[in-house]
């Protein structure tokens, strides 16, 4: 067992924890912090040295609890179990519901384009400036940019004016602002997106791009896709009572669902049954991976992303 007040840079990640590794730290390294991973059943490893038995033995040596588990410890791990039979109580429900009823959800939760447009409670921003201030408040640290806009360079260069407050953003060009985001809030100063600097996330995106991984090609293809998309996300607002906050058409193939972030159990439980739903389980659990802003042609399709659905908050 390890203990986890000995540990620098402890950071919350889904049901894992992530730190600093300390058999790194002791020479010098893992200077950001984020080789050492716990699990929630308690195991662990360094991401640097994962199959090296000395290795883990040392971060043992250094942070370990040979020791039995007091009372308090005991009643602890059984609330651990506990938790964990009741996620996947939850994940075999919910694989048996769409194993079964996927084709009834698609025919019985039929939402077009036209209606779904008709039904957004807000007018749906096509700017990204928008869009940005109708999800996050005004004051959050916001990120927006191409993927490579974080980290140092090889030259040196760096990037800290991609992360911005909301308020900020509105100032600028809309072909400025996008055409990526996260959906996430960052602490001021932020200048590499990665999930150790993630401040809050609120939102979960789910970003249909083909069933089981298979991604559509033709027009029918892809519109039967996105017809099938909308009927997924309806179901998931309207049965499993999830709050939607945003759609958005990426341009391309796939739509991006903004949703209000549940409980950890439930979207691991839907991210589980990813490949059933057409889902790309990435950023269900990173919300430091980025996302598509409305108003920016995409690079293979060249069709404008724009919004769908929006809920002002």
């Amino acid at each position: 067992m390890i203990i986890r007040d000995k540990l620098e840079n402890l950071n919350r990640h889904g049901d894992n924890w992530i730190a600093r590794c300390p058999a790194c730290a002791s020479g010098g390294g893992d200077k950001q912090g984020q080789h050492l991973i716990i699990y929630e059943d308690g195991k662990y490893g360094c991401a640097a040295h994962s199959k090296d038995k000395e290795h883990r033995r040392e971060i043992f040596r250094l942070v370990g609890q040979s020791t039995p588990l007091d009372p308090e410890q005991k009643r602890a791990f059984i609330r651990e179990r506990i938790k964990r039979e009741s996620k996947e109580i939850h994940r075999r429900k919910l694989e048996t519901a769409l194993q079964k009823k996927r084709a009834s959800i698609i025919t019985g939760y039929r939402w077009t384009e036209a209606e779904v447009l008709a039904d957004s409670p807000s007018e749906p921003p096509q700017d990204p400036r928008l869009f940005i201030a109708s999800l996050f408040p005004r004051s959050s640290v916001v990120w927006t940019g191409q993927k490579e806009h974080s980290g140092t360079w090889k030259d040196g260069r760096t990037f800290p004016h991609h992360w911005q407050t909301v308020d900020a953003w509105q100032h600028h060009q809309p072909q400025n602002v996008g055409p990526l985001t996260a959906p996430c809030t960052w602490p001021t100063g932020t200048m590499n997106r990665t999930a150790a600097n993630v401040m809050t996330s609120p939102f979960v995106v789910l970003d249909f791009d083909g069933r089981n991984g298979i991604k559509p090609k033709t027009p029918e293809e892809i519109a039967a896709h996105i017809a099938d998309s909308l009927a997924i996300i309806r179901w998931i607002r309207e049965v499993m009572k999830w709050k939607l906050a945003a759609i958005l058409h990426t341009g391309n193939i796939s739509l991006h669902a903004w949703f209000h972030r549940p409980a950890l159990a439930i979207v691991e439980s839907v991210k589980a049954q990813s490949a059933i739903l057409g889902i790309d389980a990435g950023l269900l659990t990173n919300p430091e991976h980025p996302c598509r802003l409305p108003g920016w042609t995409h690079q293979k399709s060249g069709v404008k992303s724009r919004t769908l659905w929006m809920q002002n908050d």
